[in-house]
């Protein structure tokens, strides 16, 4: 299995951990601005949380790397990538199944994919163009080591960790969490679907106001004890924050019958401004102007059958 395939399928796991597991985390300020009515409806919704459940999903990305190409010739410059997929996860059993369908395009050509993965029993099986289409397997634990991820996703799975143990050393995370204009939480308009009506309740996540604040300054500050590359980027990061654009939306809809979620979207924009970092790096050489680099990106997760999965099992051969 290719490392870097193990990364993404690993992320993914995660992704669908956080699903199922929002309920038993402990979040700084789970409400922020939301009512008190409102405030004790989500709480009571996630500790709610299914066991098990079947989803469709899928997404649509799309990036303008101009200013990587003008820099590196031949690199792609227009990039989109679009699938959709759907599979089964079960908390109880630490297990899922993953499959999902698409094509990437780099601008000049379009490369379909077909990728799946299943977990069940402590083994890890994946299907992708990196193993030819065909289905290898292998323990886990052997392919978390391999995609060296800096934490366990079964663990977040069965409860034995939560976010705050992930945050480790970096700090004062809850001085952060609290930067003004960070987070915000908003309710939607109510919407049918799914047979019922669902309360949507929308996280504004806006990375920009938390690059710029003096505890994230401080907070890199501290990095340069940690080597060469944690000081380097302690010192890049402020040069990118000068017109930085990284907000993600994260929609979550609530049944009104059954106060389960029944969908989570997540909306992504990104816009980087190179320009004074290259001025910096060119050693006062007068650089061409370049276009920001931006990005967008929707995921979305529908779920179904809640505690009441379809059986994962691994795949034959």
């Amino acid at each position: 299995m290719k490392s870097r395939l193990l990364a993404l399928v690993l992320v993914l796991i995660l992704s669908f951990t956080l699903i199922s597991a929002v309920g038993a985390q402990d979040p700084l300020d789970p409400c922020y601005q939301l009512s008190g009515a409102d405030c004790e409806f989500i709480q009571a919704a996630d500790a709610n949380s299914a066991s098990s459940f079947n989803y469709t999903m899928g997404f649509d990305l799309t990036a303008d790397l101009s200013a990587i190409g003008m820099m590196e010739p031949g690199t792609p410059t227009n990039v989109t990538i679009s699938a959709q997929g759907n599979g089964s996860f079960n908390l109880e059993t630490e297990s899922l199944s993953w499959n999902l369908q698409g094509a990437a395009n780099d601008g000049t050509e379009e490369t379909p994919f077909d990728v799946g993965l299943v977990i069940v029993d402590g083994m890890a099986y994946v299907m992708s163009p990196d193993t030819d289409g065909q289905w290898r397997g292998g323990p886990l634990d052997s392919a978390m080591a391999e995609a060296g991820l800096p934490f366990d996703p079964m663990a977040l799975m069965s409860g034995e960790m939560n976010m705050m143990d992930m945050a480790g050393d970096m700090g004062d995370v809850e001085s952060l969490a609290n930067v003004p204009g960070l987070i915000t939480r908003t309710r939607l308009a109510d919407e049918d679907m799914m047979g019922q009506t669902n309360y949507p309740f929308q996280t504004t996540l806006d990375l920009a106001a938390l690059f710029s604040a003096p505890e994230f300054m401080e907070a890199m500050s501290g990095l340069e004890a940690l080597g060469d590359d944690a000081a380097m980027a302690a010192m890049i990061v402020p040069m990118l924050t000068d017109g930085l654009v990284l907000t993600i939306n994260q929609t979550q809809w609530y049944g009104a019958n059954d106060s389960f979620t029944h969908r989570i979207q997540f909306d992504g924009d990104v816009s980087v401004d190179l320009g004074m970092l290259m001025s910096m790096m060119g050693g006062g050489e007068e650089m061409p102007e370049l276009p920001p680099i931006t990005a967008k990106l929707i995921l979305w997760v529908d779920v179904t059958d809640h505690n009441n999965a379809a059986p994962i099992v691994a795949p034959e051969g």
